[in-house]
């Protein structure tokens, strides 16, 4: 088998990051950019192996969705419909959460057939556990807010970042819609939004509430 190489050039360190062997990684692009301190990083192609040891490089501004154990694949298909018509430039699929692809690495119809080609225009990557991503990617400065229902939950229309964490990457978390984000996922989020339900039903569809609350957030 022939061995693949890859090196990440560290331009703000000085620094060469040598990625593990024999693993295809996603490619990073670099241009100049006098509006933020010289430098964009874009993202290549989506990649559905990542070495643990390399960053998830993402821009400043980056905004990213992580789907924590979504179950109904046409549940999925749509959020990413409706993440492309928000802007969103990454999803982090987890757990039991289906990819576009099958596990033979076949493009799925039924995913296709509800997502109408935004899983080809869209990054994602397939990430095992939630916990682990959310904490990795806080180091990296990212402002994570989960879409839940909580007793430490905020109004989602009292949040506008068109007006604050300008400077900051933004990640947002919808979880199952029967179980919710489990506790731990959500002491790490930084902000928790819930949309208020005036009638007797407890809860949206998630695709629904993705839809809702990130059209407001971002000022859409």
């Amino acid at each position: 088998m022939t061995k693949q190489f890859l090196t990440f050039i560290d331009f703000l360190g000085s620094g060469v990051i040598p990625a593990k062997a024999g693993i295809q990684c996603v490619r990073i692009v670099f241009k100049l950019e006098t509006s933020h301190r010289g430098l964009v990083q874009s993202l290549g192609k989506r990649s559905r192996v990542k070495p643990p040891e390399v960053r998830i490089f993402s821009s400043p501004l980056m905004k990213i969705v992580i789907l924590d154990n979504l179950r109904s694949v046409h549940n999925v298909g749509s959020i990413f419909r409706t993440a492309n018509a928000c802007g969103i430039e990454k999803i982090f699929l987890c757990g039991i959460t289906p990819t576009p692809l099958d596990k033979k690495g076949n493009k799925r119809s039924d995913f296709a057939k509800v997502a109408l080609g935004a899983e080809e225009s869209i990054e994602w990557e397939y990430v095992e556990d939630t916990l682990t991503l959310v904490k990795k990617l806080k180091e990296e400065g990212c402002y994570v807010i989960a879409i839940e229902q909580d007793e430490k939950a905020i109004d989602y229309k009292e949040i506008n970042l068109s007006r604050t964490f300008l400077d900051r990457g933004t990640v947002f978390i919808l979880g199952p819609e029967v179980d919710g984000i489990k506790k731990e996922i959500l002491d790490e989020c930084d902000m928790i939004a819930e949309i208020p339900m005036l009638g007797t039903k407890e809860s949206l569809n998630v695709t629904i509430a993705f839809g809702i609350a990130l059209y407001r957030i971002l000022g859409i």
